[in-house]
């Protein structure tokens, strides 16, 4: 998301914010800070960014929203199926939802089910890849302190004793098929003392 950072305020804005030079050192873009969504963004029961400006909004009831920062520059400026329901009820169940890019979601079941799915028209319409909802991880993944998505397949997962896993799902197709490395530890304790660990797109 080329540095693009979002915000939700308590009394429910989302906030825009741009690291310009992404590159360590304090940089941010002029019209960082600024709203982009005013109220409401507090209604949800999760809130999650895909790449490209797309956000994915979970509603109390259950549905999957989406929403598209079209201009992505600080002001605001959205697609017009913005707000537009793409997943219709369920979505409530899960114990975590997180997203990949190209349209892609992973879900997480409460009996520890990862399932793949992915938004193709990605434009507010309700159009799902035929093999959506299939599960590509059986059993344990609800396990983890946190999961999390990065580029291309790759998915970081937190254990309760704090080491940071990779997983890479190399079709990315709803099948099962796995990188021979994934599930090895790429970080060695201390990965649970964080409050929040994410990755960009």
């Amino acid at each position: 998301m080329s540095g693009v950072i979002y915000a939700i305020t308590r009394d429910g804005n989302l906030l825009w914010y741009k690291d310009l030079a992404n590159d360590g050192t304090e940089s941010w873009a002029p019209a960082s800070g600024h709203v982009v969504g005013r109220g409401g963004w507090t209604g949800f029961q999760g809130v999650f960014a895909g790449d490209g400006g797309v956000i994915y909004a979970i509603t109390r009831d259950g549905n999957l929203l989406w929403y598209k920062d079209l201009a992505n520059d600080g002001t605001e400026s959205w697609a017009p199926a913005s707000g537009h329901v793409i997943g219709r009820g369920g979505w409530t169940g899960f114990q975590g939802v997180f997203a990949g890019d190209g349209g892609v979601i992973y879900a997480i079941t409460r009996d520890g089910n990862l399932l793949w799915y992915k938004d193709l028209a990605n434009n507010g319409t309700e159009s799902w890849a035929p093999a959506s909802g299939h599960v590509i991880g059986r059993g344990g993944w609800t396990g983890f302190q946190g999961v999390f998505a990065g580029d291309g397949g790759v998915i970081y997962a937190i254990t309760r004793d704090g080491n940071l896993l990779w997983y890479k799902d190399l079709a990315n197709d709803g099948t099962e098929s796995w990188a021979p490395a994934s599930g090895h530890v790429i970080g060695r304790g201390g990965w649970t003392g964080f409050q929040g660990v994410f990755a960009a797109h």
